[in-house]
């Protein structure tokens, strides 16, 4: 080290890879299983929509926004019984709720999505 030199480098941005292996490694912390590989995604509903009709939907997609970094976006797709409240699935289905915080947790497929097992809506 030079004169005038640093200890401390300045860190450099993370890859979506360093992120999700990150998001990941958080999601196994909180839940204490080593065993499972879950990934956690926190961020901004973009777009949403339910496959199958409103009154029997088969499947909720929603494409997120990471919530603390710039990055490609998310692909969630989750069982419409994640939804507790009937009219949070239904504003989903009408894309009413883009702009609305969401944190999904569960794994990925080999596609990349992530099949979420929790999801937790923020209005």
């Amino acid at each position: 080290m030079g004169k005038g030199g640093s200890l401390m480098a300045t860190p450099e941005p993370m890859t979506a890879a360093e992120s999700w292996r990150l998001s990941k490694s958080r999601a196994r912390v909180a839940t204490g299983e080593r065993e499972r590989d879950d990934v956690l995604v926190s961020g901004w509903i973009v777009d949403s929509w339910l496959e199958g009709c409103l009154t029997a939907p088969r499947r909720l997609v929603l494409q997120v926004a990471p919530r603390n970094r710039w990055g490609p976006l998310w692909i969630v797709e989750a069982s419409p019984s994640l939804v507790s409240d009937r009219s949070w699935l239904e504003d989903l289905g009408e894309n009413l709720c883009h702009g609305s915080l969401v944190d999904a947790v569960g794994r990925t497929d080999r596609t990349g999505t992530v099949v979420a097992t929790s999801l937790k809506l923020v209005r």
